[in-house]
């Protein structure tokens, strides 16, 4: 026998009307942190660089587009991208030296996508970072900067982020950004291989934005006090027969599992698309959502 459905309740009984939400974003919009900085992506001269930091088998695990296999693929995906009205694409930058790489180095990308401004509603998703910062302070910093923009300059109400049931890092990674899972979309997604996923659901609202904003300015802060104090930031991944030790979680994961967006992460990573982290730093998977 089927159980009695029970009405959903409104939340917002004496709800008023929501501040209209500012989109497109301005042209030359950039955001910038202490480690990372954001600018609207350019295909033409940013593809190339994003196909050298991208160009591993881990980022594009769980990605529902299939892995580019040269600049031209990646180039022809982000201006493919780049026509949708409802996507903003960034390309992420270190603000300094970090991990060995100088100040300006293109370390990956993120996006807002399925921007709906008539719901003042938008998602992060569409990242992916180099292995290199996967434990990383640049995804939780990364999507800092993205909400920020969001909830305090584009009147967004609503941010969601997105995920493959598969990518169970990822799922952990986006509920330490403050994220809240809403529900499982069921055969959902179509992937690369063409099996049809369920997708993971989770959203911030601007009610939230708040608590979200001081936990993971903390977290970032934290991060940084380990990185001055010479304290290592995440473990470096180490081989084994029965696994790789994962970067955050200092636990073995099958080899070639759970590192995929956010993607928070992130990620966001992550490909975590999208980006479960530990000790203050970002899930490994290279998008947090997607």
């Amino acid at each position: 026998m089927i159980p009695p459905f029970v009405p959903v309740a409104d939340p917002r009984p004496t709800d008023t009307p929501w501040p209209t939400m500012q989109w497109p974003i301005p042209a030359g919009t950039t955001l910038a942190g202490t480690t990372v900085s954001l600018a609207p992506l350019d295909p033409d001269t940013d593809a190339e660089a994003l196909f050298a930091c991208l160009d591993h088998d881990q980022v594009w695990a769980f990605v529902p587009v299939p892995r580019p296999r040269s600049a031209t693929d990646l180039h022809a995906l982000f201006s493919a991208r780049r026509t949708l009205s409802n996507w903003q694409q960034w390309t992420v930058r270190l603000a300094r030296e970090y991990k060995g790489m100088a100040p300006g180095t293109i370390v990956g990308t993120t996006s807002y996508t399925n921007a709906s401004p008539a719901d003042a509603r938008l998602e992060i998703g569409g990242t992916f970072y180099t292995p290199g910062t996967w434990g990383s302070i640049v995804n939780p910093e990364s999507k800092l900067l993205l909400m920020r923009l969001a909830f305090e300059e584009l009147n967004v109400g609503r941010a969601e982020i997105r995920t493959d049931t598969r990518n169970t890092r990822s799922q952990l990674a986006i509920t330490r950004l403050g994220a809240v899972y809403e529900g499982t979309q069921r055969r959902y997604a179509r992937r690369p291989d063409g099996t049809v996923r369920d997708t993971v659901l989770f959203s911030i609202i601007a009610e939230e934005w708040a608590t979200v904003q001081h936990n993971l300015t903390e977290r970032i802060a934290r991060s940084l006090a380990k990185e001055h104090s010479g304290t290592p930031d995440s473990i470096a991944p180490r081989p084994s027969s029965r696994g790789t030790l994962h970067p955050c979680l200092g636990e073995l994961v099958p080899d070639g599992r759970g590192c995929t967006r956010l993607d928070a992460r992130g990620s966001e990573a992550p490909s975590r698309g999208s980006e479960a982290p530990s000790r203050g730093s970002e899930a490994p998977a290279p998008c947090s959502a997607g």
